[in-house]
């Protein structure tokens, strides 16, 4: 596959590019290149790019796990990865409309309300995409972690439950036996089949980050030509 196919802005870093072969606009690159429209643009798209490749290697850890803390892990990354992912599409925004918004204020919820963003396709878009992308759901979860470190997971969480109170029901209170309690968490492990449970549990999830990514990547590639086109207007 060519970079452009796998993109999931395709277009957009060429087309900033591309406005350098303009002589106005490349004196202007030259005078100061870190601050140019064209290398802000470029930049704030390939770092969307990296991120999204990063989940995609995210989800492809997700059946190598072997511990309830590695599944925990990746569950976590993705999440908080995805979120990140709509935080660097709000800098993508910010950056191709030149909103001038700072930093530290940018947020694809107030972005989205921008008078500039509002005026354009891109909510429609958004509002197209939402029922698959999943916006708040996965904003609710990251915030769970982030704040709380908590995963809210049920499934994950009925196997860890289940596991824990078979060891419990087993040993019948406190022993320094270690035979004993090895003994009980086998015995735990196998009534409760969290083996099996487990990568029932890693496959699922699997498919469905797949799935969410690949949704992810359909609403992006959706917002890419307008991206495109707000490009070749702005003014050289």
């Amino acid at each position: 596959m060519t970079s452009e196919e796998t993109d999931p802005l395709p277009g957009v870093r060429n087309a900033a590019i591309f406005r350098l072969q303009a002589l106005d606009v490349f004196e202007k690159f030259r005078r100061a290149p870190a601050t140019a429209y064209e290398v802000r643009v470029f930049m704030a798209s390939a770092a969307l790019k990296t991120l999204f490749d990063e989940l995609f290697y995210v989800i492809a850890l997700i059946p190598k796990a072997i511990s309830f803390p590695e599944l925990t892990a990746a569950l976590k990354l993705y999440i908080i990865g995805w979120v990140s992912l709509s935080d660097v599409l709000a800098s993508v925004l910010n950056e191709v409309y030149d909103l001038g918004i700072a930093e530290q204020d940018i947020e694809l919820g107030a972005i989205l309300r921008n008078a500039h963003i509002v005026s354009s396709e891109i909510p429609a878009i958004v509002k197209r995409h939402a029922k698959n992308t999943r916006y708040s759901e996965f904003k609710r979860l990251r915030n769970n972690i982030v704040h709380r470190g908590k995963l809210d997971e049920n499934d994950l969480l009925s196997i860890h439950t289940d596991f824990l109170t078979g060891i419990i029901g087993r040993v019948g209170g406190f022993t320094d036996d270690e035979k004993v309690k090895a003994a009980a968490t086998q015995e735990a492990r196998e009534a409760a089949r969290v083996e099996e449970r487990v990568r029932e549990l890693m496959e699922a999830k699997q498919i469905e980050y797949r799935q969410h990514l690949d949704a992810t990547k359909a609403f992006l590639r959706e917002i890419a030509p307008v991206l495109v086109q707000e490009i070749k207007r702005y003014p050289t």
